[in-house]
């Protein structure tokens, strides 16, 4: 008896050993993915420095002023009415998807428009614009292959609803994959979201829409305030990742999180974290029909 107790126990251990190692092997690869595609920032930054070929930081904020609820144009891709699996939905989610990343920055984009056209969050150029303003330091956005493109211009964007949409230089006759826009959606439809949480890539997350609703409704005459509460999970550096219903269709970009507390004025018994989001038709808002 305590023979076969031993055989078992030493199989159970040679089967963790084996289980762990095969993890600390995927651990190490991802990590030096990650660490691969980070560090070809820092050589991009100096060669582009030369050229003066990007945005500058120092001049984000004349950029959004000139741009604030302007309409751009754009040839838009075919919605989809195909249902599709997640596991469907996720390849081209992800050529669609874009890392923003610049000195101490990173952040989610999404491909409006195969000829560089892009959208993310109002607040991530603002804090572009803010943190990196002394050192004139470029942004770049760099696609699912490893590719970097200089952010070069603001063409549209919006305060209230915080979205920015911005130019890709150096694309030559390249392609980006653009996603299609879809239409608003009601509580309780299934989402998928992709976005780069810290230094992990293209995480990929299922919920709901929780809510749809108009903040400060009394301020909606000339900029309405469009929101949307969402279940599915994301973090910090996923600010302007993609939204899309069961057809891989946009309805919506990530924003923001806000910790519920029971007590919130020292922050301690948290309840839930609430996903602010900003649905499709705040999006359109700023494209020409």
């Amino acid at each position: 008896m305590k023979n076969k107790l031993s055989i078992k126990l030493i199989i159970l251990f040679l089967l963790f050993g084996l289980c762990f190692k095969g993890f600390a092997q995927n651990t190490k690869v991802e990590n030096e993915m990650g660490a691969i595609s980070f560090d070809r920032v820092a050589p991009l930054i100096k060669e582009l420095s030369k050229s003066g070929a990007y945005l500058k930081s120092a001049d984000v904020a004349s950029q959004i002023t000139k741009t604030v609820n302007a309409k751009i144009k754009i040839t838009a891709k075919k919605p989809s009415k195909r249902e599709l699996l997640g596991k469907e939905i996720y390849p081209d989610l992800k050529r669609s998807t874009l890392i923003l990343i610049s000195s101490g920055l990173r952040a989610t984009a999404v491909v409006l428009d195969e000829d560089g056209i892009i959208l993310t969050n109002y607040h991530v150029l603002e804090m572009f614009g803010d943190t990196l303003r002394k050192n004139n330091q470029p942004m770049f956005a760099m696609t699912d292959d490893g590719t970097f493109y200089p952010i070069t211009q603001i063409i549209a964007c919006s305060k209230v609803n915080d979205l920015a949409i911005i130019k890709l230089g150096g694309l030559g006759k390249q392609k980006l994959t653009a996603i299609a826009l879809g239409n608003s959606v009601v509580e309780g439809t299934d989402i998928y979201v992709m976005g780069h949480p810290a230094h992990i890539t293209y995480f990929f997350s299922k919920g709901i829409v929780a809510r749809n609703f108009i903040r400060n409704p009394s301020n909606q005459k000339d900029d309405e305030d469009f929101r949307m509460a969402v279940t599915a999970d994301y973090s910090l550096g996923m600010s302007g990742g993609p939204i899309v219903d069961n057809s891989g269709n946009l309805i919506g970009l990530v924003s923001s999180a806000v910790a519920l507390y029971g007590n919130p004025q020292q922050k301690i018994n948290p309840q839930m974290s609430f996903k602010n989001a900003i649905p499709v038709i705040a999006v359109k808002k700023l494209l020409a029909e």
